[in-house]
C-alpha cells in the first residue's frame, strides 16, 4: 500500500522511527487516527515526543474531558459477513456493512440504481475520517497538556 520510495526515503531519515514503519505496514489500518503521513511529517519531526502514534488504540481515557459516556463504535458486519462478500483488508472498518450493501446491490440491479448505497458508504467513510483525525488532535493536545503540566511540576520543585 505504501511502497513508493520518496515515502520511505522520508520516514527513514533521522530520526529513525521503527515503531511507525512497522505500523504503516499494518493491514488493519480501521485504528489509524489523524492523516497518517502528513501529521508524521508536521508533528514527529518537530516534536517526537509530544506526538501520538497513529497505529494504536489511544492511550488517554475517552472520556476524559466529556460530561457523560462517548458513544462507542461498534463493527455492525461480521468477519464471516466481509469473507462472503470478498471485501478487502484495507475497506474492513465501521463502514463495511454499508459496502456490502452497495456490492449486493450492484450484483442485483444496474449500477445507477445504486448510488444511493455508495453515496451512504462513501459518506460513512468521511465521517470515519473525520473522526480519526479529530482523535487524533484530541490525543494530541493532551499529551501536549501532559508535557506542560510535567515542565512546571519540575519547575516548581527545582525552585522549592
Amino acid at each position: 500500500m505504501y511502497t513508493d520510495r520518496g515515502l520511505y526515503r522520508l520516514l527513514l531519515q533521522p530520526p529513525l522511527n521503527r515503531q511507525y514503519i512497522k505500523c504503516l505496514r499494518n493491514k488493519d489500518l480501521s485504528v489509524t487516527m489523524g492523516n497518517i503521513i502528513p501529521d508524521y511529517v508536521r508533528e514527529f519531526n518537530s516534536n517526537p515526543q509530544g506526538a501520538p502514534v497513529h497505529c494504536f488504540v489511544p492511550t488517554y481515557d475517552p472520556n476524559f474531558g466529556f460530561d457523560g459516556k462517548r458513544k462507542e463504535m461498534k463493527m455492525v458486519a461480521t468477519v464471516e459477513e466481509m469473507d462472503a462478500a470478498k471485501i478487502p483488508p484495507q475497506n474492513r472498518d465501521f463502514c463495511a456493512h454499508l459496502l456490502i450493501e452497495y456490492k449486493k446491490c450492484i450484483h442485483l440491479k444496474p449500477s445507477v440504481m445504486c448510488s444511493h448505497d455508495l453515496h451512504n458508504w462513501d459518506l460513512c467513510q468521511y465521517d470515519q475520517s473525520t473522526r480519526r483525525v479529530m482523535e487524533y488532535e484530541r490525543e494530541f493536545r493532551l499529551k501536549q497538556r501532559e508535557i506542560r503540566m510535567n515542565k512546571k511540576a519540575n519547575a516548581e520543585a527545582m525552585a522549592a
